[in-house]
């Protein structure tokens, strides 16, 4: 090591070495796929989930926003392929309908993060609550109540 590299500091050895390593690791990865190809990715069949969402949108509990998008599917504005396959993202009421399963997605994340059950998720989604989570105890001890009680 020279009078060049004195002033690095073992912090900075380290740093380097590893940006290094990373590198080193990038290259063997990309000279892998050159030689392997990419993983497949499963398609999916955007038929039957079309199929799906326009079963759901038929049915009497359906959201606001999926009847909006129904009437639109039966105008002849869009067709749930067209939903499906991001054709009419740009419409307001798919956007919508977007935003909402979003929110839900979010708070079942969040119910998870705290300790929720699958079934406890579906079940509140189902009935169309929301999970809050309360320490009754004081003593970390959660328990996870429904926000209509």
């Amino acid at each position: 090591m020279g009078p060049d590299f004195e002033w690095k500091t073992p912090e900075i050895r380290e740093a380097e070495a590893q940006v290094d390593r990373s590198a080193r690791a990038v290259r063997e990865l990309a000279e892998k796929i050159d030689r392997e190809g990419l993983p497949s990715i499963p398609a999916h069949n955007s038929e039957e989930i079309a199929r799906q969402l326009a079963e759901e949108a038929g049915k009497p509990g359906a959201s606001p926003e999926l009847k909006a998008m129904k009437r639109k599917v039966d105008a002849g504005k869009f067709s749930w392929t067209d939903v499906v396959s991001g054709k009419a993202a740009d419409d307001p009421d798919v956007r919508k309908a977007q935003e909402t399963n979003m929110k839900k997605m979010k708070a079942a994340f969040k119910a998870f993060q705290e300790g929720a059950t699958l079934e406890e998720v579906m079940q509140a989604d189902a009935q169309g609550r929301k999970l809050n989570r309360d320490d009754d105890d004081g003593e970390g001890n959660i328990v996870l109540r429904d926000s209509s009680w």
